[in-house]
């Protein structure tokens, strides 16, 4: 699966873009900077020096993410947000005559987005702070402080006022009158969450059918192997804990399987058309991870 770059776009030395990623115009990616897979960089948007961004992040357009900012898989982040990583910049020393550099130094603090949060058009991100998983900041937003997992903030500065679901759908309201400990239920996709003290936590009921994630080393099939296609006698080569060589390509298991069966094909149990030393691959998939699919 090729990438999409915008021939506007500038991307300089030692950027990495995973497969599938799509670059629109006048996107500016500075030298160092990772990009995972499948995903998006909307128009006009600024990635500084070795920001990490994972797979299936969706980046709309105008957006400015400053050095040492970290975002993991599946986030999006709207329109024109702007993330900082100084409290007190300057642009000068004292003497006015010598610009400061603009390299991180020991003033440069991180960020880091978790995986599946969402960030709303127009917010500004402070700095030294975590956005949790599966949480939501709402347009406009100035966040000065972590959010914590799948709590929803709104406001300048920003405040938590309820917890939202994996799916986005807000599902419990915090309130000055909550009990110690609370049970809720999303209303739309039905998953359920204990909330202590506004402290949100998916029910392990929920995760009965989560996929866990894929690891050659964890599954001892060993870097250099192949699992084999016995419709075809294709094989994938094992190069890495989570790629394998596939027609030339270096990609995911999921995406060679994809590359097999179609494009639409995202099932675990997909993965049954391979073997590995003349055993199904799910096998030994459930046996390292237990049956979840």
């Amino acid at each position: 699966m090729s990438n999409k770059i915008h021939p506007t776009a500038i991307i300089e030395e030692n950027v990495s873009i995973g497969e599938g990623t799509s670059v629109w115009d006048n996107v500016h990616i500075r030298h160092g900077a990772i990009i995972g897979e499948e995903c998006i960089i909307g128009e006009k948007s600024y990635i500084a020096y070795a920001v990490k961004i994972g797979n299936r992040v969706k980046i709309n357009a105008m957006v400015y993410i400053c050095a040492e900012v970290t975002i993991e898989d599946g986030v999006m982040i709207s329109a024109a947000t702007t993330f900082t990583n100084d409290r007190f910049p300057r642009a000068t020393f004292p003497d006015l005559k010598t610009l400061r550099p603009s390299e991180p130094d020991e003033h440069t603090l991180k960020t880091l987005v978790r995986e599946g949060a969402t960030i709303g058009a127009g917010c500004t991100i402070g700095n030294d702070l975590e956005i949790g998983r599966w949480a939501m900041v709402g347009m406009g937003s100035l966040v000065t402080k972590s959010v914590s997992d799948f709590h929803l903030v709104i406001g300048s500065p920003a405040r938590s006022i309820g917890a939202v679901c994996k799916c986005g759908q807000l599902f419990y309201k915090f309130s000055t009158e909550d009990a110690e400990k609370v049970k809720a239920k999303c209303s739309i996709c039905g998953l359920h969450y204990a909330i202590a003290k506004q402290n949100v936590k998916e029910i392990m009921s929920n995760m009965k059918n989560r996929r866990a994630n894929l690891n050659f080393e964890e599954m001892n099939i060993l870097i250099g192997t192949s699992l084999r296609y016995e419709e075809t006698g294709e094989e994938a080569k094992v190069i890495a804990p989570k790629k394998v060589l596939f027609r030339g390509e270096e990609v995911s298991l999921t995406r060679a399987t994809q590359n097999v069966l179609g494009e639409n094909k995202r099932s675990l149990r997909d993965f049954r058309i391979w073997t590995y030393n003349g055993r199904n691959f799910m096998d030994i998939y459930d046996e390292v991870y237990g049956e979840k699919a």
